[in-house]
């Protein structure tokens, strides 16, 4: 895959997935000028970015209700099991 190729699957600007390989956050070699990717790195990337800020929403939304991280459900819910 092409650094254009990773951009657009990323929706991502060239210059910012190109930032990204250069700080090391997507491997990638360089053929000639060229860089190149493989596929599964750049959905890996994407795939860890969606998952940090699924995680960030649900606590934000946990914070809301009164709760501080979702291990407080859990040790909530295991000690309503003990009653």
């Amino acid at each position: 895959m092409s650094l254009l190729e990773a951009a657009s699957t990323l929706k991502i600007h060239p210059h910012t997935a190109e930032k990204l390989i250069r700080t090391g956050k997507i491997p990638a070699g360089k053929i000639g000028r060229s860089y190149v990717l493989l596929s599964r790195d750049v959905l890996t990337y994407a795939e860890k970015i969606i998952i940090q800020q699924t995680a960030d929403r649900l606590n934000k939304g946990l914070l809301g209700i009164g709760l501080k991280t979702h291990d407080t459900i859990i040790s909530k819910t295991k000690n309503n099991r003990n009653r």
